[in-house]
């Protein structure tokens, strides 16, 4: 509830309060959300300056579990690449291990499974993250078949998109209200280190009819490489800026640079917003930075020559990593937290590489709305996985999660704000 509205006379930005208006006296107080809004040239900013919307920080609360360590096949999962959400809750879950397509009701309980390896129709030779459920359909990209197989809900394989084959991804398959479909390509340059995302538009009817290029933004150097005759590899430094990039629902790109706290909404025939925060700094554990080194050094170990050639390893994570929209379009921001020590169940000293003790980073979302508001910030359970792409949807979560034998499960979560009463 917006409850007043002034002029800043320092600055020409505009300042908003919201609270919770009216009341008794003997009713605890409302957290107030406050922000600066400002337009600069074709973008209005909103920065929040203190508070949130929620009236107290926000839990995921399980309410549905599906995945067995043992037990009946359907539910028991191998590999899970794609997850997607029905209009009536049906679960759809993509496991590549099979490959199959399973489908399960809001309550969990198995109802079909769609598919199998090969190349007829509704098999799947290599899918991936690409999974989306939208209206009536059901849809799956299968690079290994360069195509997209459409379902109906009801499980009726209703044919097959073409695709570029060959690239695999964790991306989601992303859609609009008009029922368009969005699949991520490269677009192919020079050199391979110039290639460049896009997302490829399908109409209802599988055509394509569009190719839009994803955000870029310039960078300073954040990454190691190593070359050779006939190879090449190119890793990222742990906890250096990154950019990254979505697509919401509501037709427009959602992405931003973590050299600071800044979410823009390109928003088309209207002005593009930038959401801003200023949360406060997480550093880097010393054996939290020494142990991702030595992964990194891991992975370039066929370049005998091999010499650490990028920045060093930041004393301070940045202040966001991934983002995400939910089918409702708002901003979910997964946020630096500190890093935990805990011991490595799977540590093998027989095994190079291995750790005795792991550095576990807590996952932590900042939610706003797509007009910018901040409603609050969310920790996730432990386990709470992040690929494949979670499913938000208003006060829902669906996401998998693996427990302490790494044993994949899907869960449905209930946002619980605390403190807040519903009537």
């Amino acid at each position: 509830m917006r409850c007043s509205r002034s002029d800043r006379t320092a600055t020409p930005a505009l300042a908003l309060i919201l609270a919770a208006c009216g009341g008794t006296d003997s009713a605890p107080p409302t957290p107030v959300w406050e922000a600066a809004v400002d337009t600069i040239a074709d973008t209005i900013v909103v920065r929040t300056l203190a508070g949130q919307v929620w009236a107290d920080s926000a839990d995921l609360v399980p309410e549905v579990s599906i995945g067995e360590i043992e037990g009946a096949d359907e539910y028991i999962f191998g590999s899970i690449t794609g997850l997607g959400v029905g209009p009536a809750g049906e679960i759809v879950v993509m496991d590549r291990q099979v490959p199959a397509l399973r489908i399960y009701g809001p309550d969990g309980a198995h109802r079909r499974t769609l598919g199998r390896e090969g190349s007829g129709p509704g098999e799947f030779r290599s899918p991936d993250g690409g999974v989306a459920v939208t209206g009536d359909r059901i849809l799956v990209r299968d690079p290994g078949n360069a195509r997209i197989t459409v379902y109906d809900v009801d499980g009726t394989h209703r044919g097959n998109w073409l695709t570029h084959g060959g690239f695999s991804t964790s991306t989601k398959l992303f859609f609009d209200s008009e029922g368009s479909i969005y699949s991520t390509a490269l677009k192919s340059e020079a050199a391979l280190s110039e290639w460049k995302m896009v997302l490829v538009k399908y109409d209802t009817t599988g055509a394509q009819v569009d190719s839009l290029d994803a955000p870029s933004v310039e960078l300073p150097v954040n990454y190691v490489e190593g070359r050779n005759e006939g190879s090449w590899s190119r890793n990222p430094v742990p906890f250096a800026p990154q950019h990254a990039w979505t697509f919401s629902p509501m037709g427009y790109f959602v992405d931003g640079a973590s050299t600071r706290y800044g979410i823009k909404l390109h928003r088309p025939n209207q002005p593009h917003l930038l959401i801003q925060r200023e949360p406060a700094p997480v550093a880097v554990a010393s054996g939290e930075a020494d142990q991702q080194r030595q992964r990194v050094e891991r992975n370039m170990r066929s370049f005998p020559d091999w010499k650490w050639n990028g920045p060093p390893i930041p004393d301070v994570k940045p202040p966001f990593g991934d983002i995400r929209v939910g089918d409702d379009g708002r901003i979910w921001v997964h946020v630096a937290a500190p890093g935990v020590e805990e011991e490595n169940p799977f540590y093998d000293p027989s095994e190079e590489g291995t750790f005795a003790t792991r550095w576990v980073t807590p996952t932590v979302f900042d939610v706003f709305e797509p007009d910018g508001r901040y409603l609050g910030s969310i920790r996730a359970p432990k386990g709470f996985s992040s690929s494949p792409e979670p499913v938000f949807r208003g006060d829902y979560v669906w996401a998998v999660v693996r427990d302490e034998l790494d044993v994949q499960r899907v869960t449905r979560f209930r946002i619980e704000v605390r403190g807040q009463t519903t009537d």
